[in-house]
Parts: C-alpha cells; structure tokens; sequence
C-alpha cells in the first residue's frame, strides 16, 4: 500500500518530512499498488528501544548524582543490545541491572536485587579467574576476565567482563559498574 492512501502511515510519512526538508513532500502516484513501506514498522521499533536506552541511562545518570561519582560514564555507549551491565555496592550486592542483563541472564532485576553477581557462576567457572576478581575488588580496583557463567536456565555461557570501581571525588569507592558481553 502507497503511504499516501493510508492515513495513519501518511501522517507519520509528513511528520518524519517535517525534520527533512530537503525531501519533496509529494508523493508520485504509483502506476501499480506498493507494499507497505517498512521504513514505518522499523522506526517505530528504534524509537521505542531508544527510548528504553534512554530511560536506563536516566536512572545510571540518577545513581551518579546521588553518589557523586568523579568519572563521567559515556551511558549511551554503554547501554546497547547485548552489553549486560550490572551495578553493585561496594560490598558487591547487585543495585541495578539493565534490560540487557535480563535477557543475556533470565533473571529478572527483582530476582538479582541485593544477590551478589556470583550466582551467575557454576561449577564450571574457573576458580583462579573467580580468585583474581575477588581479588581485584577488594582492592578497589578494575578487572578484565572472560568467565564462564550461567543462565538461569542453567545453560552455562562464556563471557567477557569488565569491571570498574565508582569513585566520589574523594576517592571513596560507593560501587562497581560490570559490562559482561557474552563471548
């Protein structure tokens, strides 16, 4: 079907015309019937995940307010499809977690509120690369690792990990923000 002879279609059609001018707002009559353009069905679906996106970051640009954290974090990089991100207390109990985390996991953010992110790991998970991490945050400090974790499923998944300590101007640490992306 021709946009123009559909009225819901055309009148996102002028709406989207409004921000581009350079492009004619008349439509060619078509000799033969078009199919529906998908341009509409697919920026609907953008708009509505970058509006989820956006509303995660709201709520990490939220924490950082409330606990003053010297580094400024580039959240619209961060929060992509597949980039599970978890934020946790200095004493490793999981604060937030983003949509991503729920379906690279299965778990929801009710289930994971105030557990600590080891029950991802299984009996396979390596325990000198579990000994380094534990290491590295008590210390405060970062870490990389690829580890073997587990969904709720209890299908076991391999991923790559990244930790950094949050840190207020005064250098005290208040949590740790983990992007795991599953290798």
């Amino acid at each position: 079907m021709h946009p123009a002879r559909h009225p819901r279609v055309a009148g996102l059609f002028l709406r989207f015309m409004d921000f581009f001018p350079a492009f004619p707002h008349e439509y060619a009559q078509p000799a033969q019937p078009h199919p529906l353009l998908s341009w509409d069905v697919y920026a609907w679906q953008s708009a509505r995940t970058h509006h989820l996106f956006r509303q995660e970051a709201d709520v990490l640009r939220q924490w950082q307010e409330r606990h003053q954290w010297q580094q400024k974090l580039p959240y619209s990089l961060l929060l992509q499809p597949g980039y599970a991100l978890v934020l946790t207390d200095a004493a490793l109990h999981i604060c937030w977690v983003s949509r991503s985390f729920t379906t690279l996991t299965g778990y929801r953010s009710e289930e994971v509120i105030g557990q600590r992110p080891s029950l991802l790991q299984g009996p396979a998970t390596d325990p000198t690369t579990r000994r380094y991490l534990r290491d590295r945050l008590q210390t405060g400090k970062s870490a990389r690792a690829t580890l073997l974790n587990y969904r709720k499923s209890g299908a076991p998944y391999w991923c790559r990990l990244r930790i950094m300590p949050l840190l207020t101007a005064e250098q005290q640490l208040t949590h740790f923000l983990a992007i795991e992306i599953e290798a």
